[in-house]
């Protein structure tokens, strides 16, 4: 919390053994932090500010920081200590796409508050000036903390007032609260007589809510109506505020399987690892037995229980994947033909990859128990290839490229690698829509359209070159700008891929541009030169520089919750990577992609 009065109070993290603290939200940030709540789909933290009334929102790793409703000022003295404006408790319901919280009010005073307004800020607006605030439910004798269940569709409260209605556990549906008056409240006190209820936490495998007090006790209450609490723990010395519960999902749930192809190149290890940390198991279909082992080398000692491979030579071949989709509930396609590692455009590049999609689809259509199908594709497949180096380009997912044949517009073989690669992306992208649109499948297929991938690459060794996206920054720094600055993180990519199984607004055919924030090849450069002063951007004075794309991740950030970090966090990983093994590299990836025959 800080010392009482200042704006400096903290937010840490760590392990779950304690170990490797650090800040979320360092000292100054905050002023008062008191709940916090996790969205396991945007990976994002959010914290109620008391005094500092305000509610916070970061990335899990911190980064991504920003205020998204500020209820007054905290430096002025009459917002401070106006109880009214204190935002305690906070809590997000994905499937609504909405933030909840309470304004308490005075103690005890029975002027309390939840207050709700839309995860995505209002185009226009800031914190302070949002205009989408809704009472939804006021003259509560003090509300703190909240939990939602979304499955259920309940929002749960605690509150610390008087009697008759204080001091209590509390439930309402969502729908009710979010479209009533405020006025009528048709909620459930679930339980009362508590030493000041704080921290509460639903617990849906063990069919209860979690409680703890001012008084030092932990409470185990039923979530289906007013019962008879059971007090689980006490201690007389202590005073409890928030909790919150893990569960070792090994011994209590069964985890859900997601195959994975292409798990061993630049961006699977990244999805295998964001996978994992969501709680499931992964398969990994692997074309040899030592690949599927230099997989597994790479994980922690802890992964390796919930991690397994199928070995599957051919991909296309009819009938291969099925062991491999067994008992499987999704599918990250991720395995695709690279640029520059064939030459014939038909043989080489389209009908490798509109064969392991049409293969991974249709054995997928066999398996009753997959759910939903991940396609890993690019923002090529939704943009002419002729205006791949062009500046005023806007990508919109559902762009449709069907003219674009074998051929280029002269009537002649497609020469470069690039191109090729562009049509193979284009042409696979097509085969995915038209199996939606023939064989209407039970489960659900989505498609991830990143632009220029970056970041540290596991796939790069001594001796070898770098992969064609960071060769593109690097190129950019140090040469000429040749493409446009259109990145994104690859912690991104593989975090998107997560929540395209989990939001439940996600519908099959349904297409998501991932795309950093808009910047430009001068600003990258002023990060280099100010976070990594030893290296020096070499970028020409007076060069015009190509201009970044313009894509509409509109998609993106409404169905997913996702809003892709800045370029900046996946830069020093490519930058300090390069300074090991660029000096290595054995050829110029970027030459023989965009002239090679």
């Amino acid at each position: 919390m800080g010392h009482v009065g200042h704006n400096d109070g903290a937010v840490w993290r760590s392990n779950l053994d304690g170990s490797d603290p650090q800040y979320l939200m360092p000292p100054g940030v905050c002023h008062t932090p008191k709940q916090i709540s996790l969205d396991q789909i945007s990976r994002k933290v959010y914290v109620a500010d008391r005094e500092g009334l305000r509610i916070h929102s970061a990335n899990y790793d911190g980064t991504g920081h920003e205020v998204i409703v500020q209820t007054g000022d905290y430096e002025v003295d009459v917002d401070r200590n106006n109880p009214h404006l204190w935002c305690v408790g906070v809590a997000v319901s994905r499937k609504l796409g909405k933030l909840f919280w309470t304004q308490k009010g005075p103690s005890k005073g029975s002027q309390g508050r939840i207050m709700v307004a839309d995860l995505q800020m209002p185009p226009g607006t800031c914190a302070r000036s949002r205009r989408d605030l809704t009472t939804v439910a006021k003259g509560l004798p003090e509300p703190v903390d909240l939990d939602i269940d979304d499955e259920e569709g309940a929002i749960y409260w605690t509150d610390r007032g008087e009697l008759p209605f204080g001091n209590s556990l509390n439930k309402q549906g969502l729908s009710t609260l979010v479209c009533g008056d405020g006025q009528s409240i048709q909620r459930t006190i679930l339980a009362q007589g508590f030493g000041e209820a704080i921290g509460l936490q639903v617990d849906r495998y063990n069919d209860c809510v979690w409680v703890a007090d001012m008084c030092g006790r932990l409470w185990k209450c039923g979530r289906k109506g007013p019962a008879k609490k059971l007090k689980v723990f006490e201690d007389e010395l202590a005073v409890f505020g928030g909790l919150a519960i893990i569960h070792n999902r090994a011994l209590t749930v069964p985890r859900k399987i997601v195959c994975i192809t292409g798990g061993n190149g630049f961006i699977g290890p990244r999805i295998v690892t964001a996978t994992l940390d969501a709680g499931y198991a992964i398969r990994l279909v692997v074309r040899s037995s030592a690949k599927g082992e230099a997989a597994l080398q790479r994980l922690a000692p802890h992964q390796l229980a919930n991690v397994k491979y199928s070995v599957v030579a051919d991909l296309q071949s009819s009938g291969a994947l099925d062991p491999a989709f067994e008992g499987v509930h999704f599918v990250f396609h991720v395995a695709s033909p690279l640029a520059g590692k064939a030459d014939d455009l038909r043989s080489g590049y389209v009908e490798p990859a509109v064969g392991m999609v049409s293969t991974v689809l249709s054995t997928a259509a066999r398996h009753a128990s997959i759910e939903t199908a991940v396609i890993t594709s690019s923002v090529v497949a939704l943009m002419d290839p002729m205006s791949l180096l062009c500046s005023r380009v806007e990508i919109k997912p559902y762009t449709v490229l069907s003219h674009y044949d074998l051929l280029d517009h002269a009537g002649q073989e497609v020469g470069t690698h690039l191109m090729k690669y562009c049509i193979s992306k284009i042409r696979a992208h097509q085969a995915m829509r038209d199996f939606i649109t023939t064989e209407k499948p039970a489960f659900k297929v989505a498609s991830l359209h990143p632009t220029f991938v970056i970041g540290h690459d596991p796939t790069w060794v001594e001796g070898t070159g770098m992969n064609a996206a960071n060769q593109i920054l690097m190129q950019g720094l140090f040469q000429n700008p040749a493409l446009p600055p259109s990145f994104v993180a690859v912690q991104d990519v593989a975090d998107a891929h997560v929540m395209a199984i989990e939001s439940p607004s996600v519908s099959s055919g349904d297409e998501f541009v991932l795309h950093g924030p808009h910047t430009s090849w001068s600003e990258i450069g002023e990060f280099v030169r100010s976070e990594h002063p030893a290296i020096r951007p070499m970028l020409p004075e007076g060069w015009v520089f190509p201009a970044a794309w313009k894509a509409d991740t509109r998609n993106t950030e409404e169905k997913l919750g996702l809003r892709c970090k800045a370029v900046g966090t996946a830069v020093p990983e490519v930058i300090n990577q390069y300074a090991v093994l660029g000096k290595s590299s054995s050829a110029n990836v970027m030459d023989h992609l965009m002239y090679g025959k």
